[in-house]
């Protein structure tokens, strides 16, 4: 349960999600939990490792801290890019979701803008 707890906060702290190209894993060995962490430019085309060590007590705090030097460590544009991609996709889905339940209302929802829904569909 230690490893697991590690990995999460380690995600936790860097807004990661399955689609964020983020990675962390964490295992127990000699009585020592051990921790690898990369992050990866949305393109692939470069990598950024980080490695942690602890006691198994400390998982939650050692995912977090490993999340946090990673994190200030990078150089920019590293999952900056893929944050911003998620955020948009999640108020698109809010916007529809909002949408759809004005349907059937005598109200309609309608972008300020007639390229909203164009751009939003560009994100995926």
């Amino acid at each position: 349960m230690a490893a697991v707890t590690a990995e999460r906060a380690y995600l936790a702290e860097l807004e990661g999600s399955c689609r964020t190209p983020i990675a962390g894993l964490a295992f127990i060995e000699a009585g020592r939990l051990r921790f690898k962490g990369e992050a990866l430019r949305p393109d692939g085309s470069e990598r950024f490792e980080i490695a942690a060590e602890g006691a198994p007590a400390d998982a939650e705090r050692l995912g977090r801290e490993a999340g946090r030097v990673l994190k200030t460590s990078r150089p920019k544009g590293v999952l900056v890019q893929v944050q911003l991609v998620q955020r948009v996709r999640a108020r698109r889905a809010d916007f529809r979701h909002a949408r759809n339940k004005a349907v059937g209302s005598r109200f309609h929802l309608k972008p300020r803008c007639a390229r909203l829904d164009c751009i939003l569909d560009s994100f995926g």
